[in-house]
């Protein structure tokens, strides 16, 4: 982590996303992005699929640029992917970010309709 993200946002982030139980998904976006904005639908679709095994948190990177730079995020919208506190998958772009959510979410579903 950056020493000079300020201590709250630094706390939020190591609780939330790098000591978290299971996988968590870290959305890089901007308010003006369209297509921040069109990948929306499968990110919440993805947290319903996740219930408790994992999380989706979204972080507008006009408010947490530290964070952004620390993770090398250079365009959104952008999906890290964390587990045990490692960034373990990275995806730019709406379309690579709905054909991932597309593919997570018929797993499930095949999972439990086996």
């Amino acid at each position: 982590m950056s020493q000079s993200l300020h201590p709250l946002i630094d706390t939020f982030f190591e609780s939330n996303v790098l000591q978290a139980d299971g996988p968590v998904f870290v959305d890089f976006w901007e308010p003006r992005c369209r297509a921040c904005q069109a990948t929306r639908p499968d990110l919440d679709r993805l947290e319903e699929h996740l219930g408790d095994r994992g999380r989706v948190i979204s972080l507008n990177v006009n408010s947490y640029p530290d964070l952004a730079h620390t993770f090398d995020v250079a365009a959104v919208p952008t999906l890290l992917a964390f587990r045990e506190g490692d960034v373990t998958g990275r995806l730019e772009g709406a379309r690579k970010i709905g054909a991932f959510v597309n593919r997570v979410t018929e797993t499930v579903s095949m999972r439990q309709a086996a």
